[in-house]
Formats: C-alpha cells, sequence, structure tokens
C-alpha cells in the first residue's frame, strides 16, 4: 500500500474503477446493513471522503444481477474542465457513489456549498489545506436524485487519480449478449457508445496519458 501512495504522491497516476474507486478512498459503505455488507476506512485515502454503493440494485458476486445502462452525465458546469461530453449510458455493476464528509469544509464559487453533495460544486480544496487533494467531478450519475458524483478527480501530491463507480472501459460489443442481465442493456449501451470513447479518452488525458 505503501509503494502505491508513493507512486502517487511523486508524480504517478492511478485509475481506479469500481472496487478500486471503493478501495482508494477515505471510508466506505457497501451493501450497509445488507447480506454483502462491507463498512469502514480504507488505507490509501487519495479521496477524503466517502463512497457509497451499489447505487443501483441487484448485485450479486460472480453475477451480473446487479448490470444496469446507467445514464452518465458531465456537471453542469466546471470551469477547470471545459471539454463538453454529450451525456451517454455505460456499463454498472456494484459501484458507489462520491460522497464529501458533512464536517469537512470546502471552498469555491458556491460560498454554501453543502459539502455532502459533489453534485452542486464541480471542483473544490480543502479548506485551510491548501497542500491537501482538490476534487474535481468529472462525471455524474444523471437518472439519480441530485446527480452524485460518478466519477472524481484527486490530486494527490505531485500525481493524480481519477476513481469511478462506472465501467467507462468497457465497450458493450465485448460483453456477453446471452447473459440474461446483459441482452438488454447491450443495445442501450451500444446507442451512445461514441460518446463513451470520447469520455474514455478524456479521463486517460487527465491521467497523463498519451493516447494519439
Amino acid at each position: 500500500m505503501k509503494t502505491v501512495k508513493n507512486f502517487v504522491e511523486n508524480g504517478g497516476s492511478y485509475l481506479g474503477i469500481c472496487a478500486g474507486g471503493y478501495f482508494a478512498c477515505n471510508r466506505i459503505e457497501f451493501d450497509k446493513g445488507g447480506p454483502l455488507e462491507v463498512c469502514g476506512k480504507r488505507q490509501l485515502n487519495f479521496y477524503p471522503g466517502l463512497c457509497v454503493g451499489p447505487v443501483f440494485p441487484g448485485f450479486q458476486y460472480d453475477s451480473e444481477s446487479g448490470a444496469h445502462a446507467a445514464g452518465i452525465c458531465r456537471p453542469h458546469s466546471n470551469e477547470k474542465d471545459q471539454l463538453q461530453i454529450a451525456p451517454f449510458l455505460c456499463y454498472f455493476n456494484g459501484g458507489g457513489k462520491f460522497v464529501y464528509p458533512d464536517e469537512k469544509t470546502c471552498t469555491g464559487s458556491d460560498s454554501d456549498l453543502d459539502c455532502g453533495d459533489l453534485s452542486k460544486h464541480c471542483s473544490f480544496e480543502l479548506s485551510g489545506n491548501t497542500s491537501g487533494p482538490s476534487i474535481t467531478v468529472l462525471a455524474e450519475y444523471a437518472e439519480l436524485v441530485d446527480r452524485p458524483a460518478a466519477v472524481v478527480k484527486c490530486k494527490v501530491g505531485k500525481g493524480v487519480a481519477i476513481l469511478s463507480g462506472i465501467h467507462f472501459e468497457y465497450h458493450a460489443e465485448r460483453l456477453n449478449n446471452e447473459n440474461t442481465y446483459l441482452a438488454s442493456i447491450i443495445p442501450k449501451l451500444l446507442e451512445t457508445d461514441s460518446n463513451r470513447l470520447a469520455f474514455l479518452q478524456h479521463i486517460l488525458s487527465h491521467l497523463n496519458l498519451n493516447i494519439n
């Protein structure tokens, strides 16, 4: 764990998708109160808040029962990230939403920002801690109340970590169309796949990767 933290803090990049997103938060609440419950603090702490999920029901290990074509959109306004990408449907199975803890204070263009709701603010820094991680919301769950954060970018020392509750890396054509749970969502995913691909390329650029 220390090796990973040192790598990122010294200029490396970390991409955590689904379980990797949960893993890199300060704390997680997975299936809280349910049979699969996993709650507690995590060591990497690239995202200084909480990841809560699954945000859509039905998840079971080694199954596609929780698979969902999640509606994803970019934040309404983001001064630091002006790229316009149309909304898209994205493969989801068990991922979380990123919540900022209420007891923390954050600063930015919205002086009365409720820090528990990242969807109202696209980029902020920890108040009183200028060396702390700055957080940018890169995508939101369009169909959920208050459009919670689905993908966040965290500045960690000299490096960067991107955490995602959605599987934007999945091409729908690679999914098993003979699976009962996937058969109905694959056509939906394909309809906006070009937008997903544009978002994927955008994410890779945030990770300082050469995508040419």
